[in-house]
């Protein structure tokens, strides 16, 4: 290894150290860390297959094990479930055995959030810690597979556009080892990742440790006030710190996450870490604050948000909010700043020119306090079109209606969410203060939708003790796959209620999901003894000619996609599909006839993924034959082009398992290439809902839909194009491309603060 590699290791390993100290408190930093555990996502098993299941494994051990094989893996989970932590961990670890053996990959740990190309992102990255990289040393480096890159939090990537160049950048380096982490599938969507971990919640055993760390003798009086609500909060880190901080300074627990927030920021804006000294005015910081998260909600774009800002618009943001308020508000805005990120509140950013909250959510709690004084005041278009119809502005809303104090006012919010989407409605509901729930989950409980939607909906969504009921109703359902999913339901709701009806399921032996259909067969058929080492030789050779990528080799190929052997064919037929050449479509198309099904198979999968409209009309006409309908529809997901698109549209009216399946799986792969031409089909899919009686088709609907959200960002459609139509009447000039500072929310201030020093020990939260 070279002295300057060498140079780059030791760096991270000293900074890593320095980051991870600040994330430990004082009370906890004497004891054991906890054992963080993550569990393999299993990959869906279409056609009914019944899904395989995973223990949990410490995290890191999941990671590595899945990227030894697979090289890209994806780290899924809730804010504060330690996803960043375990790349910590992880680089920290590979930095120490990358100094011990030379022939390991360089480990670089990369921020997403910044609103730059990934590969500039790299280049910083190895520069921070002494590591000079042109761009042809980069390439050269990620050509030899020679770093492991740690890219943490795809759902903070501030631009869509960069989420797009991320995905090709992955596909482009299938050999360079890389773990992703997001927050959440639908904010940030998988990549295409087909390896997933999922972080897992703290045990009751490890909660019990956690607490006992914070106050030994106060263990049971603080697991006594955590509601079945609450418990939920605590199976997070991040978050059951904050719980033990808020009830070690008050005795109380408050009853929902958004109140949790509030009086852990409050403590923070009105007392000082010990030995800070500040150079502004602490009664300004909670306004700042605002300010400074309202001006990072504001991306190019609706559908974007900032969790980081250049330092300098920060500044400028600040200083325009603070015009007239105060004197020498530049002067102020920048003391304010340097205070801040004494105080542990925001931090430098990635870049050391930008400036960004201590944790995303601390970020969205402020939005949801801006929210929340402009609520009044919106009229209902405007809700709707400017924040409910969002997916990145959905975590301020839920904080926002957990403080909402008013009754009305939460019933209108989720009354109007109800109309963006349901999903989201009920959401909504289940984050309304517990004396609201009745009403605000009665409004769910009211849709006209199939019954096992509503039960998704009070279920997954809602996750209040007022949506047993419906489940409970659902328990004695004729259809057995609607008990299944009530029970399923009863279980997550986590309230004692259900106990008994729960019981009553465990002697149904028709609660089980459906049997799947036959399974095709995958094996190669296999050759004759006697010549197996010539097909094994012309195999390798069908699979080298299309590695080569050159249309040299399609006569060659074309020869080996007429050999007796089909394994030999079929082979050859996929390598012709690496070279991606229209010239071999008529050779294709010829196969698509074969007399053996996996030949058939894989023609017509190399002519999607060539993605000619010539092809459609041949692909469509094959449709109706069950035996290669799978491959048909995935190749027209490949080609994503209107007419897949109507033809895929129309059998999702269909009621068979494996028809929609396919469609399914083909959609969701449009909706990833393809998101604004499918976004478009929103309202047509939504129709389709009340078709689907049950969940086993249903679902495959919701699935679609769900995917489209997630990758096009907003709920609806129609508000979508209204939230358009309503800028383009109303602006007046257009956006800097340096993004301006113009979008300033007017926080009054707030009355007069306690200023009074109070210390706080041990380090802040991150």
């Amino acid at each position: 290894m070279s002295s300057q590699f060498q140079l780059y290791l030791e760096s991270i390993r000293v900074a890593t150290l320095k980051r991870q100290e600040f994330y430990v408190s004082t009370n906890a930093k004497e004891k054991p860390p906890l054992d963080l555990m993550a569990k393999r996502v299993a990959e869906k098993k279409r056609q009914g297959q019944q899904e395989e299941e995973f223990a949990p494994v410490p995290v890191l051990e999941g990671i590595r094990t899945l990227y030894l094989e697979h090289k890209h893996v994806l780290l899924v989970g809730r804010p504060g479930s330690g996803k960043s932590t375990a790349l910590d961990q992880l680089l920290i670890e590979e930095v120490t055995r990358s100094l011990e053996d030379s022939s390991l990959p360089i480990p670089v740990l990369v921020q997403l959030r910044s609103d730059q190309p990934i590969l500039e992102l790299i280049r910083k990255a190895l520069r921070r810690n002494r590591l000079r990289c042109d761009e042809m040393e980069l390439d050269n480096l990620l050509f030899e597979g020679k770093l492991l890159l740690l890219l943490d939090g795809v759902n903070e990537i501030p631009r869509w556009e960069l989420h797009q160049e991320l995905q090709e950048f992955r596909e482009d380096n299938p050999n360079v080892t890389m773990v992703f982490t997001t927050r959440d599938l639908a904010v940030g969507g998988d990549l295409g990742i087909e390896k997933q971990l999922e972080m897992q919640p703290l045990t009751p055993a490890q909660l019990r440790e956690f607490v006992g760390q914070w106050f030994p003798e106060r263990t049971e009086e603080f697991l006594n006030q955590l509601s079945d609500r609450l418990k939920k909060l605590g199976e997070t880190p991040l978050l059951l710190a904050m719980l033990c901080d808020v009830f070690q300074r008050t005795g109380k627990i408050p009853e929902n996450l958004g109140l949790v927030f509030q009086e852990f920021t409050h403590y923070y804006e009105r007392n000082l870490k010990e030995g800070v000294r500040i150079e502004s005015d602490r009664a300004w910081w909670k306004p700042v604050l605002q300010q400074l998260a309202w001006v990072m909600m504001q991306g190019e774009k609706p559908t974007e948000f900032r969790v980081a800002i250049r330092y300098e618009e920060a500044v400028g943001a600040i200083a325009q909010f603070l015009d007239g308020r105060r004197p020498y508000a530049e002067d102020f805005a920048r003391k304010c700043l340097r205070d801040l990120q004494k105080h542990h509140l925001i931090q430098p950013g990635t870049n050391k020119e930008e400036v960004e909250f201590r944790h995303q959510l601390i970020q969205e709690y402020y939005v949801a306090e801006c929210l929340l004084k402009q609520l009044p005041t919106l009229s209902d278009d405007e809700i709707q079109q400017n924040y409910l119809n969002y997916l990145n502005k959905t975590e301020p809303l839920a904080l926002m209606l957990a403080l909402v104090e008013e009754e009305a006012l939460a019933l209108r919010v989720v009354r109007l969410a109800l109309e963006v989407d349901w999903v989201l409605g009920a959401r909504l509901a289940g984050e309304a203060k517990l004396e609201f729930q009745k009403k605000t989950v009665g409004l769910v409980d009211a849709l006209e939708v199939p019954n096992w939607l509503k039960v998704l909906l009070l279920d997954e969504e809602a996750r209040s003790d007022f949506a047993i009921d419906s489940p409970l109703q659902l328990v004695d359902h004729f259809d057995s796959k609607v008990r299944c999913r009530a029970a399923e339901a009863l279980d997550k709701i986590g309230s004692e209620t259900e106990i008994s009806a729960s019981l009553q399921l465990v002697e149904d032996s028709d609660s089980n999901k459906y049997e799947g259909l036959k399974e095709f067969v995958l094996d190669k058929i296999e050759s004759e003894t006697e010549i197996a080492n010539l097909l094994r030789m012309l195999s390798v050779a069908a699979v080298t000619l299309g590695k080569t990528r050159s249309e040299a080799a399609i006569p060659s190929l074309l020869q080996l996609v007429k050999h007796s052997d089909p394994t030999v064919r079929c082979i050859a037929t996929e390598a012709l599909g690496e070279i991606g050449s229209e010239t071999v479509i008529p050779t294709l198309l010829q196969l698509v006839e074969d007399c053996d099904l996996h030949v058939r198979r894989s023609a017509i999968s190399v002519l999607g993924e060539i993605g000619s409209e010539t092809v459609i009309s041949t692909l469509l006409q094959l449709v109706e034959d069950s035996d290669v309908r799978e491959s048909i529809l995935s190749a027209l997901g490949k080609l994503g082009n209107e007419t897949a698109i109507f033809t895929l549209l129309q059998l999702m009216e269909d009621s068979e398992f494996d028809v929609l399946d396919s469609a399914t799986v083909a959609l969701c792969r449009i909706a990833q290439k393809h998101t604004n031409m499918l976004a478009q089909r929103l309202p047509q899919l939504l129709t389709l809902i009340p078709t689907h009686a049950d969940v086993a088709t249903g679902g495959y609907v919701l699935e679609v839909i769900l995917a489209i959200q997630e990758n096009c960002k907003y709920y609806n459609h129609e508000i979508y194009q209204a939230y358009l139509e309503a800028q383009k009447a109303d602006r007046q000039t257009p956006q800097n491309n340096d993004r301006s500072f113009t979008t300033i929310y007017n926080i009054d201030r707030l009355g007069i603060l306690n200023t009074g020093d109070t210390t706080i020990q041990g380090d802040q939260i991150g």
